[in-house]
């Protein structure tokens, strides 16, 4: 019998948690509570409880390149840096291509998850009006799933001991009456009983979010993919209730031409609070309140590629993270302080740039250097018209404080018994599975804060999770020597999400065209103008760069400890490439 898998929210998680289900030949269903697929990159007017969504203009912060599905690059056409718009049009087209939308319920909103064998434990609370549909999975077409590979990933279920932390707030309390509930009606504790008997292992209860109808589905496994942009962590400040401006989260800030005024305090220096303090400044003056400073990045770096494109490979991470914290920390801030001096700008935190989540912002600096932007110090109270700060200047006249203080993890469908979040912490192994039972059904998907996009963590998540589901063992091959070129691409190229679809489980024939073309996509959208190209090096200086850089990988290999078959061809596919 086909294994059945629940999938909680169809954004960019959930659309590849479906596609690795379907990959492994598992049946998703995913229950989605909108109208449309993309999560927090579908921009919607509407501000929804539990829903996160970009601005109006917002700009993705990681090139398109590095935000990819790993066997689905984006259109050479699209820029570099995608607005929100692009975004879900990738998502789109990522659904078609592999027939995902058939397997989505829209309108759908899961308000309790909990396993089978407790419709023999507890007591019945307040029935609540509830309809039966055991699915049959073998009454469901099933798309093919294609090649089903015969190994997985190496990993040990018995380190279930080990538990990760991930960062976050809140707890796990149900925020609406109906989730207050186990929903234990005899409709319920029968189907409850039907799924234990049938050996499945997960009870879900939906609501239909347009007739109110509660459903109940049994399920096998459980992926969680309503990331943690849905949950707002909103503080109340000193002074608050007699504040007469407006206080409001930048979830809620939808079109920042909407806020009326001329002075607005922006409370946080993320991603959020810069856009927002950016976008604000277009329309009067704007305070920038941050507790404990920031190191702003660029996207564009070298030569004007993104920054993630030149720096995130597989050779600079080798070299950047066999060095002690307190010098790469040094070298990190040297180096972001060339392009922007952070003391001078005010923005200088007291921790070093490789400790925290980065800020990424073109915009910033240039509106802080024409005073449209002025950056301050923590909020220590509020007047009846203004902020008083910690370091005892007061702005007066303040119209509006927009809340760019993040969000919290939260899981208000399920109970605390099967995954603990205590103050600003989930207890997730590996960040993906509850300790408390080994192998694990459930699994939570994209609740991390990685240094770069995060659809490729998300996908490699769910691509570990369903080959744990299947519980298959496997080995790995080594990119083979035939092919220096492709080895030179992998390690001094960057480290882009096609790599992971080599070799092993779910590997994808157009993954090393994918890393061989990926400049041209990058370089492809800027050409809009042709210009004379300087000549080009010979190859008899190419082959002297070569055995320069074969050297330096040598010592570097020494140095560093690094494992010498990564660098072993390194002396030759400069060569080989200038030559093809």
């Amino acid at each position: 019998m086909v294994k059945t898998v629940a999938v909680i929210g169809a954004g960019c998680t959930g659309l590849t948690a479906i596609k690795s289900c379907l990959d492994e030949g598992l049946l998703p269903e995913c229950f989605e509570s909108s109208a449309d697929i993309g999560g927090l990159w579908r921009f919607s007017d509407d501000v929804t409880e539990g829903r996160g969504s970009v601005m109006k203009t917002t700009v993705i912060n990681t090139s398109k390149e590095m935000m990819a599905f790993s066997d689905f690059p984006p259109p050479k056409e699209y820029p570099n840096f995608m607005h929100h718009t692009k975004v879900l049009e990738y998502f789109r087209v990522y659904a078609e291509r592999f027939d995902l939308a058939p397997h989505i319920s829209f309108h759908t909103e899961v308000i309790k998850v909990f396993r089978a064998q407790e419709a023999d434990s507890g007591s019945t609370r307040s029935p609540v009006q509830t309809t039966k549909r055991l699915k049959d999975p073998n009454t469901i077409s099933l798309k093919t799933p294609g090649k089903i590979p015969s190994s997985s990933i190496d990993m040990t279920l018995s380190e279930l001991s080990r538990v990760d932390s991930v960062r976050g707030g809140g707890n796990n309390d149900p925020t609406r009456e109906t989730q207050n509930c186990l929903n234990k009606s005899p409709a319920t504790h029968e189907a409850m009983s039907t799924a234990s008997a049938a050996g499945k292992t997960w009870v879900v209860q939906t609501r239909d979010t347009r007739t109110g109808e509660i459903t109940t589905h049994a399920f096998d496994f459980v992926l969680i993919c309503t990331g943690h942009h849905a949950q707002i962590h909103r503080p109340v400040l000193r002074g608050e209730e007699t504040f007469r401006g407006r206080v409001v989260h930048s979830r809620d800030v939808r079109h920042v031409g909407d806020l009326r005024g001329r002075r607005h305090v922006v409370v946080g220096v993320g991603n959020s609070g810069c856009d927002v303090a950016v976008e604000l400044s277009r329309f009067g003056k704007v305070y920038l309140s941050t507790r404990r400073g920031m190191w702003l990045m660029s996207r564009l770096r070298g030569a004007g590629l993104p920054a993630d494109i030149a720096f995130t490979n597989r050779l600079v991470f080798a070299t950047a993270f066999s060095l002690p914290n307190a010098l790469l920390n040094t070298l990190v801030s040297w180096d972001l302080n060339r392009h922007l001096d952070h003391d001078m700008y005010a923005l200088r935190p007291d921790h070093g740039p490789i400790s925290t989540h980065p800020t990424v912002n073109d915009e910033l600096p240039n509106r802080i250097a024409a005073g449209h932007v002025s950056v301050k110090t923590n909020i220590e109270s509020l007047t009846e018209t203004g902020v008083r700060f910690e370091d005892g200047t007061v702005e007066d006249n303040v119209d509006n404080i927009i809340l760019a203080t993040g969000y919290k993890i939260s899981f208000p469908f399920l109970d605390q018994s099967e995954l603990r979040v205590e103050g600003n912490h989930a207890s997730l192994f590996l960040y993906m599975f509850p300790p408390s039972e080994a192998p694990p059904t459930l699994a939570v998907i994209g609740c991390v804060q990685p240094g770069g996009a995060l659809g490729p963590v998300s996908e490699m998540q769910c691509r570990v999770a369903t080959r744990v589901f299947r519980l298959e063992s496997s080995g790995q091959r080594e990119l083979l020597l035939r092919d220096p070129v492709l080895l030179y691409r992998c390690v001094c190229g960057p480290c882009s999400p096609y790599q992971y679809r080599l070799t092993g489980p779910g590997a994808w024939s157009g993954a090393r065209d994918a890393i061989i073309t990926q400049m041209d996509r990058v370089t492809f959208p800027l050409a809009t103008r042709k210009c004379s190209s300087p000549a080009k090096e010979n190859s008899e200086e190419l082959q002297k760069v070569a055995v320069l850089w074969g050297w330096f990988t040598l010592t570097l290999e020494y140095i560093s400890d690094l494992k010498f078959d990564v660098y072993i061809l390194m002396f030759y596919p400069v060569v080989v490439e200038a030559k093809s």
